[in-house]
């Protein structure tokens, strides 16, 4: 079922005083997304939108997700589910950076390891690999908040203003969702035209996505 917004990996801030204006030091920044530092996570696909509030990694403490496939720590995915059998582990393959298979060699079946972890093990979760058209600098980001939707009271949040190279673009405005996660954000002017509910988000992904990554 396509998302999106993931529903994981949300993390609620507190709502600070009117700050409309800020500097937005560290916008564009790369971050990994919390989701993958879950040991019985997977891989995101395509057309999952999420965001990370208060993310230690960002200056901005705010990491997005925009719409991106697989992960950052894995770009090129596993075999699927059942890796996690006694004793396996999930080598990385010397001289070639990003690659992990179950032997450690190049040839070996592909897994992602399951980040931190001491034994290596591989995460027992399907993986797409990333999208090879789609850098994960070009969609998993530190960002700001530099809009609200109407109705929300602008002297109840802090706002930034977005740095050259960046459009302030509406992401998350379903009121249902929490006032400190509501509004528009920060994103790559190469990027900007994805936004949800658009009527060509769909064709779009395609064409921005591609073929998978490949070692």
């Amino acid at each position: 079922m396509k998302r999106h917004v993931a529903a994981a990996a949300i993390f609620f801030g507190v709502v600070g005083s009117s700050q409309i204006g800020c500097a937005s030091t560290g916008v564009g920044d790369p971050c990994t997304p919390e989701s993958e530092f879950d040991v019985n996570g997977g891989g995101a696909v395509k057309e999952d939108l999420a965001i990370d509030l208060n993310s230690t990694q960002c200056d901005t403490r705010v990491c997005l997700q925009h719409y991106f496939q697989g992960r950052i720590t894995c770009p090129y995915g596993n075999k699927g589910g059942g890796q996690q059998v006694a004793g396996a582990q999930c080598l990385p393959v010397p001289g070639m950076r990003g690659l992990f298979t179950l032997t450690g060699a190049a040839d070996g079946d592909l897994c992602c390891p399951v980040v931190g972890d001491a034994a290596e093990k591989p995460i027992n979760k399907p993986v797409e690999a990333q999208c090879a058209d789609r850098a994960a600098t070009d969609a998993v980001y530190c960002t700001c908040r530099c809009d609200v939707p109407a109705g929300v009271d602008k002297s109840q949040v802090k706002l930034c203003t977005c740095d050259k190279g960046f459009q302030c673009v509406p992401l998350f405005t379903n009121p249902a969702l929490a006032v400190g996660k509501q509004g528009s954000y920060c994103v790559r002017d190469s990027q900007a035209s994805l936004q949800p509910g658009s009527s060509t988000i769909d064709s779009d992904l395609t064409r921005v996505c591609g073929s998978d990554k490949h070692p």
